[in-house]
């Protein structure tokens, strides 16, 4: 019985594991929090770098287009609390269909699965600031699904696609590309004693 109770007691007081799935480990710990799957790290080794960079990003008004409106400012900063979530777990997917098949034609690099977990393909963006603005048209359904839920089809479809496509494809353009190709070292919270980032 002493020993029950001691086992109860180690239970409720121990925390909890971080990431419920194996294989899954913080992008860059302590600053970005999110997931990552063993798979997507090693086909995405830029992600954790993508990742820390754009949480930098996010967090500088003075980055943004001057007339970013309220709405944006309050999407990019459940975006960032997002990036903390370390129940959101990013994972990787091969592209459902061969590369020779999708010349010329809209892809998908990334997809939401639910308000947990994101999956990107091989086609998700090769270099970082590709890949970070995959990662934020992501993000931002993501904080859609949190904050407003999915639009429904009905009637008007084409509506609902366009409420729900169009501010993700709107704060990808919008992402400021100079961050991303230049000198890195200053950015807050950026773990460069870990070579699985690494440039």
């Amino acid at each position: 019985m002493h020993a029950f109770a001691i086992a109860i007691a180690a239970l409720v007081l121990l925390p909890a594991p971080r990431c419920v799935r194996p294989g899954v480990q913080e992008a860059a710990a302590p600053c970005v929090r999110t997931g990552l799957t063993k798979e997507l790290r090693q086909k995405y080794p830029k992600a954790p770098t993508a990742l820390v960079l754009l949480k930098h990003v996010l967090a500088k008004d003075e980055l943004w287009p001057d007339d970013e409106g309220v709405e944006r400012k309050k999407e990019r900063k459940r975006i960032l609390e997002i990036l903390e979530d370390p129940r959101l777990i990013i994972e990787y997917s091969a592209p459902l269909v061969p590369h020779q098949h999708l010349e010329g034609k809209k892809v998908v690099a990334g997809q939401t699965i639910d308000e947990n977990t994101i999956r990107l393909s091989a086609l998700a963006g090769k270099d970082l600031y590709k890949l970070a603005q995959t990662l934020l048209h992501e993000l931002m359904h993501v904080q859609q699904l949190r904050h407003q839920g999915k639009p429904n089809g009905g009637p008007r479809e084409w509506l609902s696609l366009s409420l729900w496509e169009k501010p993700a494809y709107d704060i990808e353009q919008d992402l400021p590309m100079a961050p991303f190709v230049m000198e890195w070292k200053d950015v807050e919270c950026f773990p460069a004693e870990d070579p699985a980032i690494a440039l």
